[in-house]
């Protein structure tokens, strides 16, 4: 198994993490977005949409991190507890997953990213306010949820960790976001994988992130 990823990007780290959890050791291969190197011929026969991650499973190619999410989990799990068999639970998960990549990854993608990263632009106030919009609807969802689908923890628990761990990286402010915060904490202790696999990798992001930001605002 080849899971081909860049080392500090969320979705990529959610499945870095998964497979600790599911006692998977795949062979890790890192494509240098900052590089283009997912625009190289090569990686994109691979993946047809040359995005990280990519999952190669003895010939079986999956991209988007949520879809990598659930097929390990359905392929590799040992009990049903990360993505339930019952149809509603699972629904709800599957509700969590899409809340993360259309809701809050991208609003953090539109605020942070894309104008830090890609186009030297200054942060948009603007883009601020749906963002802080977006974190007021996921801390009312954990107001009365043990985790982040229910009362089990599931692989929406490991997607938007990895979202909102980027997002604190980046300094958005959580304070009042208290459900979030408790139910982060609760996430990172509940991951033995986190410190050796994840640490690292957000500062390393933090810090290029102050960085850039500073070279924008002169």
């Amino acid at each position: 198994m080849d899971l081909y990823y860049y080392p500090t990007s969320p979705p990529c780290l959610s499945v870095v993490l998964l497979t600790r959890e599911l006692g998977l050791t795949p062979n890790l291969k890192v494509i240098d977005i900052s590089a283009a190197e997912h625009m190289e011929s090569e990686y994109r026969e691979l993946s047809i949409q040359h995005t990280v991650p990519c999952l190669d499973d003895s010939g079986f190619v999956l991209s988007e991190s949520r879809a990598i999410l659930i097929y390990l989990v359905e392929t590799y799990g040992r009990s049903t507890s990360l993505y339930p068999s019952n149809t509603k639970h699972r629904a709800t998960v599957r509700q969590m997953l899409f809340f993360d990549q259309g809701t809050i990854y991208q609003r953090i993608y539109d605020y942070y990213i894309e104008p830090v990263f890609f186009s030297s632009t200054p942060l948009d106030e603007n883009k601020l306010k749906k963002l802080e919009d977006g974190m007021e609807v996921l801390d009312l969802m954990l107001e009365k949820r043990k985790w982040a689908a229910g009362s089990d923890r599931t692989i929406a628990d490991f997607a938007l960790f990895s979202t909102v761990s980027v997002a604190k990286t980046f300094g958005f402010d959580f304070e009042k976001y208290t459900n979030i915060m408790e139910w982060h904490s609760k996430v990172q202790s509940s991951m033995e994988a986190y410190q050796d696999l994840y640490q690292a990798p957000l500062e390393t992001v933090g810090e290029l992130f102050q960085n850039k930001l500073a070279d924008i605002n002169g």
